[in-house]
């Protein structure tokens, strides 16, 4: 995967948020003079050279009280270095929501807490946290600096993730300075956190029925295998780290923007499953690849808010992933148990496949450069699956694949089979969306034409309400 945060899990294994690895050995603190402390010793050296050489007392007395003042901040960077020598620190961090969407700010909140740290290091010292920030967690990587509470070393601020992925925030450099200014102490603590970014997603303007996507030849919709969502099936809380992340609730954790997870999952559903042509994948109409670039003059955002993205380019690229998942989304909140496949070529030995809560862990890890697959592959993961309700995000697809793909609504009954073709993704050789459109619904199927960068919510809602 592109970028040096990701990991090299398996695509469908979703990390615990938060999840931080042990630290390596802490640096032990270091007291240095600052800039203003270098000038003030520099100052009062000229002054009394100046004070003895014309015999003025003013130059010295100045001179004088200027290495009084070194000297006494001295002694209390001294002290705080003992003090944190002494001490055990370690560091925490808190993200709200605990797995953010790409494109939405969250919270970071950083705590500094250890035993045998003095109240008196807060009085005595100016203490500030500067905490390292991967470039993919907002559109300016780099350190934010904080002030400490007057209560406690804790401070927060925003990031706004711009990337799909596993990124890290640390290591935290905590630094006293003294009331002048004039010396600094610094503690690095190798404490990092694992950020994951999962991809944008928009909960649609209805609620979406259950008998919109409901295989409709089935018979009796109380039949074994269906149901309609009932509030009483999902009673709902917050996330706690242990929680299987399977049990996550994902249309309440959009909508309240933390991570909910069920109490009670008894109920069974009608599933669903949702095919990505993985030649979509890190394309970019008529350049064939999506290169990942950062906003040059987006500042950390100071309140939640949602960005338009690094660049036109990747945004596109991204574009499938977001609505795969906006409608596993749609789906999941339906009531449906979602399965997604994302077509690959046999020689390349991935197996792109998730179910249910697995799959924002699947699509987070997909990586940004082009997955090798043709309308083949497409064709033969469709013919594998035999699903009887399947949605199909892909592109324009050459002649005989697209009738091959059509044949596929004669062993599905009428209404179940649904597509979304997006618009100049095509390979070379292929249809135009309008011409696969028409092939598809010739056959029966339900085909919404989609353009990348469309609205989320309405492709979605017209894919999944008939």
């Amino acid at each position: 995967a592109a970028g040096g945060g990701r990991h090299g899990a398996s695509p469908a294994r979703v990390m615990a948020p938060g999840t931080r690895e042990p630290p390596p050995e802490e640096r032990p603190p270091r007291t240095r003079p600052t800039a203003r402390g270098i000038a003030v010793w520099l100052i009062s050296v000229v002054l009394i050279a100046i004070g003895f050489g014309t015999a003025l007392t003013a130059p010295l007395a100045l001179g004088l009280a200027g290495l009084l003042a070194l000297l006494l901040a001295g002694a209390v960077a001294v002290w705080t270095q003992v003090v944190l020598r002494r001490a055990t620190i370690d560091t925490s961090r808190g993200i709200r929501p605990a797995m953010p969407a790409r494109g939405y700010a969250a919270v970071i909140t950083v705590r500094v807490f250890g035993t045998r740290i003095p109240r008196a290091l807060l009085t005595r010292t100016d203490a500030t946290i500067r905490d390292h920030v991967d470039e993919h967690l907002a559109p300016r990587g780099g350190e934010v600096t904080l002030r400490a509470g007057d209560t406690g070393w804790e401070a927060a601020y925003y990031i706004e993730p711009w990337a799909r992925g596993r990124w890290e925030l640390g290591p935290v450099t905590l630094r006293f300075v003294d009331h002048l200014g004039l010396w600094r102490t610094t503690v690095r603590q190798q404490r990092r956190t694992t950020v994951t970014v999962g991809p944008r997603t928009v909960t649609l303007p209805f609620e979406v029925k259950h008998r919109d996507i409901t295989d409709r030849s089935l018979g009796d919709a109380n039949e074994a295998g269906t149901r309609t969502p009932n509030p009483d099936d999902a009673i709902l809380r917050e996330y706690v780290p242990g929680d299987d992340i399977r049990r996550v609730h994902w249309p309440s954790t959009a909508r309240r923007r933390t991570v909910m997870v069920r109490t009670d999952e008894s109920a069974p559903t009608t599933p669903v499953l949702l095919i990505l042509d993985g030649s979509l994948i890190g394309r970019v109409p008529g350049s064939g690849r999506a290169q990942p670039r950062r906003p040059s003059s987006v500042a950390l955002p100071r309140r939640p808010r949602i960005t338009k993205g690094p660049s036109v380019g990747y945004e596109v690229a991204q574009w499938p992933i977001d609505l795969t998942a906006t409608l596993a989304l749609a789906y999941a909140a339906a009531g449906h148990r979602v399965r997604l496949e994302i077509s690959t070529s046999p020689g390349t030995g991935l197996t792109l496949q998730a179910a249910d809560g697995d799959i924002p862990g699947l699509l987070t890890d997909v990586p940004d450069h082009p997955v090798a697959a043709s309308a083949d592959d497409l064709l033969g993961t469709l013919l594998r699956t035999g699903s009887r309700s399947a949605t199909v995000i892909l592109g324009p697809l050459p002649p005989a694949t697209a009738a091959m793909v059509a044949r596929r609504a004669h062993h599905a009954p009428a209404g179940t089979l649904r597509a979304v073709v997006i618009a100049g993704t095509g390979s070379p050789g292929s249809q135009t969306a309008a011409e696969t459109a028409d092939e598809l619904r010739r056959a029966g199927w339900w085909v919404v034409i989609a353009e990348p960068q469309d609205d989320l919510a309405d492709i979605a809602g017209r894919a999944v309400a008939s």
